[in-house]
């Protein structure tokens, strides 16, 4: 058996860098042989100077700065050894091997050190797979949840404090990119390693610069022997309680052809394949919930509550000749959820208002997700990307809103509220991207087309009736009962045109062409069914604007061996035309003007260490809902409205990171600070009524909020994230350290005054992951979290609390066959609103029995909330309010299930 080993020794300091380089390749042949180690060793001793692993390429490339005559040594089961001897003297040698395919080494060659837990190249860091011992049956997620930096929290997944936007496998999509549903799918013992990067856009990777634009990525690298076979799971249970869970998930890789099938249904909140919402769940009548953001990124996390969830998803990947590459994925999901929320609303105002809400709702929502990429390549200096895709949600709701807004000291109350709503919802959204790339003879020297077209439309049918009780001055009633039609329509096209040109050897010119176009349109027609009243002028509106944006950039671009620099502006002008039709008509119009630098520098350090600086200014003009000037009074404790005369708000960013390997102790740690400044800020105001007032016709009563937008000045954001990873090889564990700290400070109006809000983050965190054997999988963590918040508007405002973690997660395989698994949550909160419990734990146990061939089936028994003591505590801060929410919760169940587990894949045949 052969165990790959990747050390370094130590080496020269005042020597000159030498590169050694090259391909290991099959003799007979010629394929690339991936994970082969190549070690470059004394002559005499052997003893290992430094040590790589080929990639999937087969491509191995190592930095030393050892000179003299040295020995090349290549290792991989089922080849013979390959042994050269090479005379280091000269800048860059290149050596290819050829490996004999040969079975009789396999039990001769025995090296046995420790293998290298990562290593960085660039500015990609890559984790190898076997020095992270995990269960047989562990998932891609559970191998990455050990890797320093690397962690998961339900649909986000995070490196370095960085969220991940996308996993792909072999360097090639999964399932649309979707991190969570890669993950979970993909088998832990497939994986030879991990790649985690900043992945640049199609255009920046094919000219060979960084734009600015890159995406967190986690590249899968799969086996050699993995490639070929089928593999995957099939489960069923049931609860308690009526509960119950059934899926499966069925891979089949034949080489580049991969399908995979995933279905799940449950009632236990495993909530589907990371669906995307276009129209919100809110839909517009979530009692003064502010649920801005949503439409968006549609990203939709878990939804609080108690969930049941029917999914499906279908991917498939392939090479269609030697010229189209195809990749595509299709996800079904229907959820039914029911919830129940307690708000408890203290804002920063002189005469100390608080708001109380019991939130009921009850929500069906259909998602359909497809995705497709083709790949064209017709020679060898032409090619054709096209990604496509669609997304369509149907989405119904109901809610009720019991609520009461109090002034200090909060002993009765000034506002009542009984509010009942209704939505039915359905949205599309499509985006088409085409990129042709050509390169010419000269090196370096391209030019390529990205047209980027987008739609999106959301239609929603809404109904909401609301009782209120006024007990100032004089006790009144009002009643409000409406009905609106909402329609909201997004086009835009914007094609990039990019040119590089070299300069020499080690530099070359960028230049970018970069227009687009965007036209928006809305419309919420509402009646008013106490007043008798069609289309009620005050509460409805027809609005459209268009952005239009013509900019240009160039950009200069230095790189060598040990640095990349670059550096550039772009020139852009951008119009916003705004007209209003309904219910009366006006008009916007608005030119801007800005020079926009963007700097990208990256040091490598050998394979040790890697610096990285990135900063860049971007533009964003307000969202349509954020401009459309129309009340909305579905809780009339709380009515908004958009503001037309918003402008774009500019964003300066600083990103700088820095990584550090010590591979003599395998020690690996990484800083990262940055920060903001936005100019234009689009922030909030309020105005908290001190008589009743009509605005636009509408009457509405003291004590109400009125919220709406106004640009500003000021709001900054500084951050650190720092994290320190290392074995314990004594007592085989894997150590993790995690510091970081974040302040904000955020402009807001209330009453008609301006006013700042300061948010202090800091966190530090602790985790101890097992490295035993496949046997026992077990991890330690704790993290802490301090936050303060300073109200420049009313220092009684001022509040800090405090959340605290403490996690412990087992998987033990004894006695050959029984599996005993368990996992508790620690929770405490210090400062949090005194009706919320304070602490609580939350502990999952279960045990099972594997039999049949392989252990492939396995029966288990599993209790969840085994103290009956969990909850959904969540905190908001923002310029205007604190905010304490408990959601409902699924509670103790116990579960009876069965799981089949299959992995077959087919053997190299080897030949002496």
């Amino acid at each position: 058996m052969l165990i790959n080993m990747l050390l370094v020794g130590n080496i020269h300091a005042q020597s000159p860098e030498i590169t050694i380089s090259g391909y290991i390749l099959e003799k007979d042949n010629q394929l690339p042989v991936s994970g082969a180690v190549v070690m470059l060793c004394t002559p005499d001793s052997l003893q290992m100077i430094h040590g790589v692993q080929s990639d999937s390429t087969g491509h191995y490339s190592m930095q030393t700065k050892a000179q003299g005559q040295y020995k090349l040594l290549t290792l991989m089961s089922g080849f013979a050894p390959d042994t050269a001897f090479i005379l280091l003297s000269q800048e860059h040698i290149k050596h290819d091997v050829q490996l004999h395919v040969s079975a009789a080494f396999l039990n001769e060659v025995t090296i046995s050190e420790t293998i290298a837990r990562m290593e960085i190249r660039g500015d990609t860091v890559q984790f190898n797979a076997a020095a992270f011992q995990v269960n047989p049956d562990a998932t891609a997620e559970d191998l990455v949840k050990k890797m320093p930096g690397i962690s998961v929290d339900g649909n986000t997944v995070k490196s370095n404090g960085e969220e991940i936007k996308k996993v792909i496998v072999d360097g090639k999509p999964f399932f649309g990119d979707d991190p969570t549903t890669t993950l979970k799918t993909l088998p832990a013992d497939m994986i030879e390693s991990v790649q985690v990067y900043d992945q640049q856009s199609d255009q920046a990777d094919f000219g060979g610069y960084k734009d600015g634009n890159a995406e967190k990525t986690i590249n899968i690298k799969t086996k050699k022997d993995r490639k070929n076979g089928n593999f995957g799971r099939v489960y069923a249970g049931v609860g308690t309680d009526e509960k119950y869970q059934a899926g499966f998930a069925v891979n089949n890789f034949e080489n580049v052809r991969r399908i995979a099938l995933l279905g799940m249904s449950n009632n236990i909140n495993m909530q589907n394949f990371s669906p995307q919402d276009l129209s919100g769940s809110g839909g517009g009548g979530q009692g003064g919930k502010q649920m801005g953001g949503r439409g968006m990124n549609f990203a939709v996390p878990n939804q609080n509550g108690i969930t049941t969830t029917h999914a499906g998803g279908l991917n498939y990947s392939d090479e269609w000749g030697k010229k189209i590459t195809i990749s595509s994925s299709y996800f079904y999901n229907q959820s039914e959820n029911n919830n129940q929320t307690n708000t408890i609303r203290n804002y920063f105002s002189d005469d100390g208002q608080r708001y109380e809400e019991n939130y009921l709702s009850s929500a069906n929502n259909i998602n359909h997700r497809g995705h497709l990429k083709l790949e064209y390549r017709p020679d060898t200096v032409n090619k054709i990307n096209w990604n496509f895709r669609l997304t369509s949600q149907d989405n119904q709701q109901a809610s009720s809103t019991t609520g009461r807004t109090s002034f200090w000291p909060h002993d009765s109350t000034a506002i009542a509220l009984h509010n009942q709503n209704s939505t039915t919802s359905d949205a599309i959204n499509m985006v088409s991207n085409v990129v042709y790339q050509h390169r010419f003879k000269k090196a370096r020297r391209t030019t390529s087309l990205d047209i980027n077209a987008q739609l999106n439309k959301r239609n929603i049918h809404g109904d909401y009736q609301a009782i209120s009780t006024y007990y100032i001055n004089q006790d009144s009633l009002v009643e409000l009962h409406q009905a609106y039609h909402s329609i909201t329509k997004t086009m835009s096209l914007s094609p990039i045109l990019s040119y590089t040109e070299p300069l020499g050897d080690s530099s070359m010119l960028i230049m970018l062409f970069k227009p687009s176009w965007q036209i928006n349109t809305t419309s919420r027609l509402t009646d008013d069914l106490v007043l008798d009243i069609e289309d009620y002028a005050a509460l409805s509106n027809k609005y459209s604007y268009q952005y239009n944006k013509t900019a240009g950039g160039i950009a200069y671009n230095y790189f060598t061996s040990k640095q990349e620099f670059t550096a550039g502006f772009d020139a852009e002008q951008s119009q916003l035309a705004g007209l209003q039709t309904f219910p009366v008509s006006d008009t916007t119009d608005r030119t801007f003007f800005n020079i926009l630098p963007r700097i990208n520098y990256v040091r490598k350090f050998v394979s040790k260490a890697s610096l990285s600086v990135n900063a860049t200014s971007t533009t964003q003009s307000p969202s349509v809902n954020q401009l459309q000037d129309v009340l909305d009074v579905s809780n009339p404790l709380f009515v908004r409205s958009g503001n037309a005369s918003l402008v774009q708000s500019r964003d300066n960013t600083i990103d700088i990171r820095f990584n550090k390997r010590i591979p003599e102790s395998e020690i690996h740690y990484m800083i990262s600070i940055g920060g903001s400044y936005v100019q234009n800020f689009i922030g909030g105001v309020t105005n908290i009524l001190s008589s009743d007032t009509t605005l636009q016709g509408v009457n509405i009563a003291r004590g109400a909020q009125l919220s709406t937008y106004a640009n500003m000045d000021h709001y900054y954001t500084a951050r650190f994230h720092g994290s320190y990873g290392f074995p314990v090889t004594k007592l085989k564990v894997n150590i993790n350290l995690t510091a970081s700290y974040s302040y904000s400070q955020t402009p807001a109006m209330m009453n008609n005054l301006l006013y700042y809000t300061g948010n202090n983050s800091a966190s530090g965190g602790v985790s101890m992951s097992s490295n035993i054997s496949k046997d026992i999988d077990f991890m330690l963590s704790g993290n802490t979290t301090y936050n303060k918040v300073e109200n420049g508007l009313n220092v009684r405002s001022n509040n800090t609390y405090t959340t605290q973690t403490l996690t412990a997660k087992l998987n033990w395989i004894f006695l050959d066959a029984l599996v005993l698994s368990s996992d508790i949550n620690m929770n405490y909160y210090l400062g949090l609103s005194q009706s919320n419990r304070q602490q609580f734990a939350l502990w999952n146990a279960g045990l099972g029995y594997k039999f049949g061939q392989s252990k492939s089936f396995e029966l288990k028994v599993s209790c969840y909330d085994i103290l009956k003591q969990n909850v959904s505590l969540n905190r908001t801060v923002n310029a205007t309010f604190t905010e304490d929410t408990r959601s409902q919760s699924l509670q103790r169940y116990g579960m009876l299930s069965m799981t089949y587990t299959f992995k077959k894949f087919k053997e190299k045949k080897q030949t002496n």
